[in-house]
């Protein structure tokens, strides 16, 4: 099989010069089966002959005239930049130069840049707003939590008798989370429980790690006595009987060489009036050992 012989085209000299200068004529579009005799009168400068181009010859023809546009608009770009870096301009006058800069170097891209150029600042858009959201999310996700814990370590510290709420809530918000509610059957509601995890005893009176509800988890604190000092004491003021298992020893008993300490009394005043209740009773035992 003869291959074809490759496709001619017909195109003046002069207009080839003038689309190489970047003016292009009225008709680009050549004329490869019209002869040379067919053109109208004067469409040549006299005595110009016409030239045959072939194909490989035209495409290096436009190739140096798209980079010549090229090497306009990147000059276009930088001058445009260098203008932009101007620290005078006003925050309006700095985004029409980086729009103008963006138009020119879109266009210098061929079809197939532009469309992975656009995916990629799409992309880039969708991840930007996925992280914002999901940060708002997590933000106030942080607060809401973070303020039920604060109320009910403040409600269960007032029910149970805290000497200081605020010092509840130091000590003990760190451990504290809200857990998902279940119903009767297991499943979860849309309920959040505020959980303490502490170490408290066990039936054998051994140290144990518990969760519980905030409310019940400080009651049972309360109860174990780990923490004592943290609750006011049941016992009134003004009695002189020292706590179970303080200034005393053994309750209900008395101990002359053993004053009461302040490490088993929630308040300072309480502390004070056992330790002149202890000294009255030691100097009336003292009294009445020296009168025998």
């Amino acid at each position: 099989m003869k291959s074809l012989p490759a496709k001619k085209y017909f195109l003046p000299r002069w207009r080839l010069l003038q689309y190489m200068e970047g003016d292009s004529p009225a008709d680009d579009s050549p004329a490869d089966d019209s002869p040379a005799g067919d053109s109208p009168a004067g469409d040549s400068p006299a005595g110009e002959s016409e030239k045959t181009f072939t194909q490989a010859q035209v495409n290096d023809i436009v190739q140096k005239r798209v980079k010549g546009e090229k090497l306009e608009k990147q000059k276009l770009i930088d001058q445009l930049g260098t203008l932009k870096s101007n620290s005078d301009l006003t925050i309006a006058a700095k985004d029409s130069l980086a729009q103008q800069i963006e138009a020119l170097e879109t266009s210098m891209l061929t079809e197939k840049e532009q469309t992975v150029k656009a995916t990629k600042a799409a992309t880039q858009k969708y991840d930007k707003d996925t992280k914002m959201l999901t940060e708002d999310r997590d933000l106030w996700k942080k607060r809401f939590h973070g303020s039920s814990i604060t109320q009910a370590l403040a409600d269960a510290a007032v029910e149970h008798g805290a000497e200081n709420v605020s010092q509840i809530q130091m000590m003990f918000s760190g451990a504290t989370e809200n857990v998902q509610g279940k119903d009767e059957q297991g499943n979860p509601t849309e309920d959040f429980v505020p959980t303490l995890t502490f170490t408290g005893l066990n039936a054998e009176k051994k140290q144990e790690s518990f969760s519980l509800p905030v409310k019940e988890a400080l009651a049972k604190i309360r109860e174990d006595g780990l923490n004592s000092n943290l609750f006011k004491h049941k016992s009134k003021s003004g009695t002189g009987d020292p706590p179970k298992g303080g200034a005393g020893g053994v309750e209900g008993q008395f101990n002359p060489n053993k004053p009461p300490e302040r490490k088993d009394y929630s308040t300072q005043e309480e502390w004070a009036t056992a330790y002149d209740a202890w000294r009255k009773k030691s100097q009336e035992g003292k009294s009445k050992f020296q009168q025998r």
